[in-house]
């Protein structure tokens, strides 16, 4: 088998295994992740945002194209963690057609503690991996994380 070829097997079972993988991980995840934000008043779709707002988006557009929805869908989350006195909307200065977004401190504070409750419960799992298998995974996901910044995952 030529190099290429042989890349081709390998990058196919990789694929096959991501998905025999993923999805089992995922769902788990993402149920907690819900299960906790609506502990603390909001939707996981809201989470996503406040912690997007927190990791320096600041505007409707740049929230729309993480979540892969419309600004129409994006301004009506928005609105809603503004009614819940979580984010603000400022003019921009230089340009007021455009509205910036901020947390306030109950959307830091709560933003924080979901975040940091999902983080203690995915500890707990992976605190049943011995040290060598946690290594390997971080690296694992390091490539993961890698692949998919290089090549603009849309």
């Amino acid at each position: 088998m030529d190099e290429d070829a042989k890349s081709k097997s390998l990058a196919s079972e990789t694929a096959n295994m991501f998905w025999e993988v993923f999805p089992q991980f995922w769902h788990p995840i993402r149920a907690n992740t819900s299960k906790l934000a609506g502990k603390y008043g909001v939707t996981e779709g809201q989470f996503l945002f406040l912690k997007g707002i927190h990791s320096g988006i600041d505007s409707v557009s740049q929230l729309a194209e993480l979540k892969h929805t419309s600004n129409a869908a994006a301004s009506r989350l928005v609105d809603s963690l503004v009614e819940k006195g979580l984010v603000t909307r400022t003019e921009n200065t230089e340009d007021r057609r455009f509205l910036t977004l901020r947390l306030t401190e109950e959307g830091l504070l709560t933003m924080k503690k979901i975040f940091a409750a999902n983080k203690a419960w995915l500890i707990e799992r992976f605190g049943l991996l011995e040290e060598t298998e946690l290594n390997v995974l971080i690296e694992a996901l390091d490539i993961l994380k890698r692949t998919i910044k290089d090549t603009k995952f849309k």
